[in-house]
């Protein structure tokens, strides 16, 4: 008998260690959707990120997952209307640049395929693997973007070397500018908005459930709370520091989620979470009445009030631009300009311009028109549709709003992980808060390394 033991100890032990590889793989993926430095440079104007090469690695093996299989849904309605447009308008003789169009649709298709393996972790492995590995990124940004206030203020950048990526423009000529005149942080990201549209979403997610863990998450230990809380708090003090327009928007986002994670919390036998709710609640009552008096009283002002020279007036002004060109054609209405063909086409038609369009979700919609709109009208729909499905309603539509502000008034840089590893959460809110996960039942029994996941979930 005692010869027998050992065996089955050791057979039972060479499941979990495999468990546990798998999850620390899993954590590795997740922890790089938060850097898109350094990359493998793929041409003159394309980087592969390593969340990109490891979730390109990942499809095989989950693209015929039940648990991606609404990723795999959405990916394909961002990409269908914008090959289907830009096809025909090359039929026609509508295309400035068939080459460009091309490397546009595959550096979309490369961009948004995160979605599927990420949404794919995070019903496998839990909310909680997927929340404390953005919690601790967040942190290194936070302590990165420290180092640079420092290093700004004696004319230097610090860490110039890591950012390498040819899909986003060199900062290797912009650095000593950035030091001396403009001092924002920006992490290990390309620039402040992209850093704020990046965080911005999981910021308002990990507020959420640092207030409110047992309602939100699995039973939760104190040192990750403490991280996420640590998180949280730092990220949003990084956004503020950086001076981002984004921040009324997530301050937005985080009331509406915060009233769903600080309903029914108020009164609690804890004293300490009466405490950090209120504590809580008074940050983020102080900051906003702060940003609503700084920008209120000056900068946002001048921003808004200049037409050129600010990135508000910059951002608008593309946008407005953008909408104008395709409102002119009926053709354009239907169809767009197609896929990278904004810049040449806002070019011909405004003298002047830049041709950028400061917004990823506006410049969508001009390159694939009507259809494109609906398209993600349909997106907004279905994640919609997900989270009045679930029992955190108040914090996913929190989380929505924090999600379409980044993408539609904050960031024009597509190849960025994180915001479109947050739509994989989106799509799956009800399967992550669900009330089988809350109350027991086939997916609380089938929890892995955190929240538990849903083993059939519907599309």
């Amino acid at each position: 008998m005692n010869a027998v033991i050992p065996s089955m100890a050791s057979s039972e032990a060479e499941p979990a260690r495999r468990v546990s590889v798998k999850m620390m793989l899993g954590s590795i993926f997740i922890f790089s959707w938060f850097f898109p430095y350094p990359a493998l440079s793929i041409g003159a104007s394309t980087g592969l990120q390593v969340s990109q090469v490891m979730g390109l690695l990942m499809i095989p093996f989950v693209f015929g997952s039940a648990l991606s299989r609404r990723a795999l849904i959405c990916f394909w309605v961002i990409i269908t209307p914008l090959t289907v447009s830009t096809t025909v308008l090359s039929l026609v003789g509508s295309v400035d640049s068939a080459e460009l169009a091309v490397k546009s649709i595959l550096d979309l298709i490369l961009s948004i395929s995160v979605m599927i393996p990420a949404s794919w972790v995070l019903l496998r492995y839990g909310l909680r693997a997927v929340i404390t590995a953005a919690s601790a990124a967040t942190v290194v940004h936070v302590a990165v973007g420290g180092w640079q206030l420092v290093s700004f203020a004696s004319g230097s950048f610090p860490f110039l070397g890591i950012y390498t990526n040819p899909s986003f423009a060199s900062l290797a000529e912009a650095a000593p500018r950035l030091a001396l005149y403009d001092p924002r942080p920006f992490g290990l990201f390309p620039e402040p908005s992209a850093m704020a549209a990046s965080l911005g979403p999981w910021l308002v997610l990990v507020i959420a459930i640092a207030i409110r863990p047992r309602q939100l998450s699995a039973t939760m230990t104190r040192p990750r709370r403490w991280l996420l809380t640590i998180a949280g708090l730092s990220g949003l003090a990084l956004i503020i520091v950086s001076r981002s327009g984004y921040i009324l928007l997530l301050l937005a986002a985080l009331g509406i989620a915060g009233l769903g994670a600080v309903r029914g919390q108020m009164i609690s036998r804890v004293p300490g979470r009466n405490l950090l709710v209120a504590a809580g609640v008074l940050v983020v009552a102080t900051v906003t009445v702060y940003q609503a008096y700084s920008l209120t009283g000056s900068r946002l002002l001048v921003q808004l009030g200049s037409t050129t020279g600010t990135s508000y007036a910059q951002r608008f002004s593309s946008i407005v631009d953008g909408v104008s060109l395709v409102s002119s054609n009926p053709a354009s209405v239907a169809l767009g300009v197609g896929a990278g063909q904004s810049i040449a086409s806002l070019q011909r038609v405004f003298a002047g311009s830049s041709g950028a369009i400061y917004s990823d979700g506006v410049r969508y919609v001009i390159e694939g028109g009507l259809v494109g709109l609906l398209a993600l009208i349909g997106i907004c729909i279905f994640t919609m549709r997900s989270i009045v499905r679930s029992t955190a309603r108040l914090t996913g539509f929190g989380c929505l709003v924090a999600w379409l502000g980044a993408v539609i008034l904050t960031t024009s840089y597509l190849p960025l992980s994180p915001i479109w590893a947050f739509l994989g959460v989106l799509l799956c809110w009800d399967q992550v808060f669900s009330r089988g996960q809350l109350n027991g039942g086939v997916a609380q029994r089938a929890t892995l390394g955190g929240l538990s996941r849903t083993l059939t979930p519907s599309a």
